[in-house]
């Protein structure tokens, strides 16, 4: 029983050492992706605007910037670095922080950006939370130096 017991121990601690991570972080503003085989089948997930953020050519960057559902706000690029492109940029998504009370309208949500980088480069990717029908009165800005090597 003491052997199986250890082989379970051991396979689990084998499994979870092979495991690559969606991201590393090296400090509280700056998100690393990591080192992996093939990088274009990697996002990189970042929750908030962060100061920087290093990626792969051809890895996906989806962004999650917290959002107020109902009240006709959503995040909007403003500048974005020519060797990224974003691919969702007909169709809003949101995603709740928490699960939500029925019924409750103006509840806090994730709205996800995803961005595919095309090139080696190093620029400022700049997004502004406005309403469609107001653009001109900025409510906030999100500002990142995204480095793609």
């Amino acid at each position: 029983m003491k052997i199986i017991l250890f082989l379970c121990i051991a396979m689990n601690l084998i499994a979870c050492a092979d495991t690559p991570k969606a991201e590393t972080a090296t400090n509280a503003n700056t998100v690393q992706s990591p080192k992996i085989e093939n990088p274009a089948v990697l996002e990189v997930v970042v929750e908030g605007c962060k100061e920087s953020v290093s990626l792969t050519s051809g890895q996906v960057l989806k962004l999650k910037l917290p959002a107020t559902a109902g009240t006709g706000y959503s995040w909007s690029v403003a500048k974005s670095p020519e060797f990224m492109g974003i691919t969702n940029a007909d169709a809003m998504t949101f995603e709740p922080m928490e699960k939500p009370e029925e019924g409750k309208v103006g509840y806090a949500t994730w709205q996800v950006l995803e961005f595919k980088t095309t090139a080696a480069g190093e620029g400022m990717l700049e997004l502004n939370y406005v309403r469609p029908f107001e653009p001109t009165k900025i409510e906030q800005t999100c500002k990142i130096k995204v480095m793609v090597k």
